[in-house]
């Protein structure tokens, strides 16, 4: 088995994206019991400052807050981080298109609600058009098992950071049975009662994923494949850990310290 990692590998390193200090001095409460650090990458878009001003700004303009509380709230959660760390590779004459798709998710008239598999999608989506990727049916065939991979990796990091504020809102209103969480999930499956002990497993499932993608990515590249798609398959990584980057330092999840989000408190 190749020991190919994300930080050797040149398949895109312009400087169109910075990379991201790993978190090793941060310690949130979603990462219990010091498990395996990150294999994957994360990156940053260069012009990252001035899409976060441009974004914050229109929302603040546009959004209907209700107090100058909720707007800074809005500001310090990184929403804007966000998209310029799941999409480091994003060509600048794109930027613009790309935020206009943002601002039409404020429309009123967009109300159905997606599944974790169709965000996914329209997540990779952006990507790809973002970074200005022209990929054959094909060649996103060949890359279907790496997406459904990081889409594992993505979901199980959303649903550990955010289990704590899911289970507060669920004390303080709804059901607590009516959460979508991964979390009871596992702690049934493997018969454990602690929140942290299932939160634990499913940090190192997380890590074996890194790995397994890897593998997949060795496997395609060894086909000889465009370099779109070599593109394609290291921002899925991007994407992967730019969500985990910004899960754990979000004060959306994150409430020890009220720091605002930056790239590497």
């Amino acid at each position: 088995m190749s020991h190919w990692r994300s930080d050797t590998t040149t398949v895109y390193e312009s400087g169109d994206c910075n990379r991201i200090p790993t978190l090793h001095h941060a310690k949130p409460p979603q990462v219990p019991n010091d498990p395996r650090p990150t294999i994957f990458t994360a990156r940053k878009h260069r012009n990252t400052d001035e899409v976060v001003e441009l974004v914050n700004a229109f929302f603040l303009k546009n959004w209907p807050f209700k107090n100058k509380k909720q707007e800074q709230r809005f500001i310090d959660e990184g929403y804007a981080w966000f998209v310029c760390i799941n999409c480091p590779m994003s060509l600048d004459e794109l930027l613009k298109p790309t935020v206009d798709f943002l601002r039409a998710q404020v429309d009123g008239n967009r109300t159905k609600r997606m599944s974790l598999d169709e965000y996914f999608a329209m997540l990779s989506g952006i990507m790809r058009f973002c970074a200005g990727l022209s990929i054959t049916p094909e060649e996103l065939e060949l890359a279907k098992e790496v997406e459904e991979n990081c889409m594992k990796h993505i979901t199980f990091v959303n649903d550990i950071c955010s289990y704590d504020k899911e289970v507060m809102t669920a004390s303080e209103g709804s059901e607590l049975g009516a959460m979508c969480s991964s979390v009871p999930i596992i702690k049934a499956d493997h018969r454990v009662d602690d929140d942290q002990e299932a939160k634990s497993i499913m940090w190192e499932m997380v890590r074996d994923w890194e790995l397994r993608h890897f593998e997949l990515v060795e496997k395609i590249s060894s086909k000889n494949i465009s370099p779109a798609l070599a593109k394609y398959l290291k921002g899925v990584e991007y994407q992967a850990a730019g969500n985990e980057h910004w899960s754990l330092l979000t004060p959306r999840y994150n409430k020890t310290g009220s720091l605002a989000f930056n790239e590497g408190r």
